[in-house]
């Protein structure tokens, strides 16, 4: 069947061979849904017959000109690299301000834990649990 329609469409712009043009005849004979559709497409030509379809002068030229530099991604690229670079200073600043507070750059350091050790945090959660019956009954 797609033949067929291929056959169809073919046949509004170009000769068919004898072949294709019996098997179209024959096709539109047997095929109610065939003969609406090509009436369909009948309708649908001679409406955008009567159709303007001039574009101003230069229209090719904007498109192509578009297509060729996106502005947008330019755009967006100038935006991420600035925000990247604002980011990057931000954190070594950060750094900065950890290491003269605590002398050190370590892992304890810049996560904020180098004042504390392993059983002095055990210790706080067993007093904190102490507390809480005490404060909230």
């Amino acid at each position: 069947m797609e033949n067929i329609k291929e056959i169809l469409l073919k046949s509004f712009d170009a000769e068919l061979t004898p072949q294709e043009r019996e098997l179209l005849d024959e096709a539109l004979q047997h095929s109610e849904e065939l003969r609406k559709e090509k009436q369909e497409i009948e309708q649908m030509r001679t409406f955008f017959s009567g159709q303007d379809t001039s574009f101003e002068s230069g229209f090719a030229d904007r498109v192509m000109e578009r297509l060729e530099t996106p502005a947008k991604t330019i755009e967006m690229y100038s935006i991420f690299k600035r925000v990247a670079i604002t980011g990057i200073a931000a954190i070594i600043a950060l750094l900065i301000a950890i290491y003269f507070i605590d002398g050190s750059l370590t892992l304890n350091a810049v996560l904020g834990i180098s004042g504390y050790s392993a059983d002095g945090a055990d210790l706080s959660v067993l007093n904190l649990q102490n507390y809480e019956n005490i404060i909230l009954p």
